[in-house]
């Protein structure tokens, strides 16, 4: 019984600590200290196979962004492998790592295939024009847009904000392209 908790241990911390270099930029975690600090009685060749498996395990997962029911699957899949297959106690581990760190490392997946900025709010408000050049204008409606930009390119990590102010027909037009990019990216998500 206390092996299985120390194996389940071991294989926990190996997953965390492939976590922490592989998604989240901790250089100090190699292989070498992983294997001296979870895996000293083991020889660098068993240790090396656990590592790979449990890499390409965890690669295979993240990028599918596997939830409950998929990551039930695959394991399942991967306990009927002949040769090199998971254990029930290995099933327990990567389902608990894996309910710790999806959102995380799903974020940090979508932020490394960023390379333009991204929308992060707009707020709107409408106002009528009290004063203007041409009295033609005045009392007709105005809205003004506040488009804030989470820019991942800067260093400074500020976001970006735009603001202008459009007329009833430009809003209208607005909206209208607004529709028209829904309809295409629901034309591709559905196909």
């Amino acid at each position: 019984m206390m092996a299985e908790e120390s194996d389940q241990k071991s294989l926990l911390g190996l997953l965390n600590g492939l976590a922490r270099r592989e998604y989240y930029g901790d250089a100090s975690v190699t292989n070498e200290f992983l294997h001296h600090e979870l895996y000293p009685d083991l020889s660098v060749e068993n240790f090396n196979l656990i590592l790979d498996k449990s890499l390409q395990n965890i690669r295979r997962i993240a990028e599918s962004d596997m939830d409950t029911n998929q990551l039930e699957a695959f394991l399942t899949s991967q306990t009927k492998r002949k040769e090199g297959g998971l254990t029930d106690d290995e099933v327990k581990v990567f389902t608990r790592f894996w309910r710790n760190h999806r959102s995380r490392i799903h974020d940090i997946l979508i932020q490394r295939c960023q390379w333009n900025p991204s929308l992060k709010a707009v707020t709107w408000r409408v106002d009528l024009k009290s004063q203007t050049r041409d009295n033609s204008e005045v009392n007709s409606p105005v809205a003004i847009l506040d488009i804030q930009l989470n820019n991942q390119l800067n260093d400074t990590r500020e976001d970006d904000r735009i603001r202008f102010e459009v007329s009833e027909g430009q809003l209208t037009g607005i909206i209208e392209r607004l529709r028209e990019v829904e309809t295409l990216l629901s034309s591709y998500t559905q196909t």
